[in-house]
């Protein structure tokens, strides 16, 4: 292990827009996007004002996701493009990455510049703190609605979208299933546990999320199993009090204070070397939205005071 020394922030510039595969076709092979630009304040504008990315403790900088092929790719090509490109950089120049602000869709290429940073024979392991496991599989599911929010874990460790995965998000060789944690996937509807046995990943349940112990025992065993870790949260582990501009209803979360903790315990195996927060803003200021960035700002500074190392692979 190293000490941290540096953090790379990365900030999602695009409101979530609901990018999809064309289902129209059989093959299920082409993702249709298009840019939204937010318009209410923004959650990376308040923890920047609260002065969370100081909590760290180091010297960091701010990166913001572009897509600056706007005329030569799809906006989920350019976008996602760019923040495998910002990651590898920036894991090869030793930081630490921080990707604040965004929504699932972002994880494969996190991942992926995570692996043309570190190379393809360094074990990943991924902490997928989510409501849903969020692994359809894009070309045999019987729903007609697949958003790439929908298939990120599944995309992670190559069940679905290879070209997507390989040539967009840069995630050459796909992650290990029994190197993927997904908690507590209380939302989950019987094809995405399905998608998970098969691949060997392993889903634990909100009643261990809830005690620190079983979950400390959970994280270290991931942990022993892989060079390096890479954390994601959605926001909708939280009960829905804690994020009331949230984009929906999302029942039985979890509380803030448990949310934190079990982050805290993530951080302290000295392993992780991306942290990703996620479905924070959805543009719905006037519906709680300062409430929900505190939540958000809440779990970032709980991760942030504790990440003191990161694994010594670069």
């Amino acid at each position: 292990m190293r000490k941290l020394n540096g953090l790379s922030i990365i900030e999602n510039e695009y409101c979530y827009n609901e990018w999809r595969f064309d289902t129209s076709t059989k093959e299920r092979k082409r993702i249709l996007s298009s840019i939204r630009e937010y318009r209410d304040p923004r959650d990376t504008t308040y923890y920047k004002e609260s002065g969370t990315y100081q909590k760290a403790g180091v010297d960091y900088k701010v990166f913001k996701t572009d897509f600056e092929r706007r005329e030569k790719c799809e906006p989920y090509e350019g976008v996602l493009k760019n923040l495998s490109d910002l990651v590898c950089k920036e894991i090869k120049e030793g930081n630490g990455i921080l990707m604040s602000s965004g929504y699932c869709a972002h994880a494969p290429a996190i991942a992926g510049g995570i692996e043309r940073a570190v190379g393809p024979d360094k074990k990943i392991g991924v902490i997928w703190i989510d409501a849903h496991a969020d692994n359809r599989i894009a070309e045999t599911t019987e729903s007609l609605d697949i958003r790439l929010v929908g298939v990120p874990v599944s995309v992670m460790v190559g069940q679905t979208a290879e070209d997507y995965r390989k040539k967009v998000c840069g995630l050459t060789v796909p992650i290990a299933g029994e190197h993927i944690l997904v908690s507590d996937g209380r939302m989950n509807i019987p094809e995405f546990d399905e998608n998970l046995k098969n691949a060997g990943s392993k889903k634990v349940s909100g009643e261990i999320f809830d005690d620190p112990e079983k979950w400390k025992e959970e994280i270290q065993k991931l942990a022993d199993q892989t060079d390096l870790l890479y954390l994601s949260v959605d926001a909708d582990i939280l009960a829905a009090e804690w994020i009331p501009a949230y984009a929906k209803y999302v029942p039985d979360g979890h509380s803030l204070e448990t949310v934190k903790q079990n982050v805290q315990i993530v951080m302290e195996t000295g392993k992780v070397i991306a942290f990703s927060l996620f479905c924070v803003d959805f543009d719905r200021y006037d519906m709680g939205g300062e409430k929900t960035y505190s939540s958000g700002k809440e779990i970032l500074e709980a991760g942030l005071t504790s990440w003191k190392q990161l694994p010594d692979l670069v």
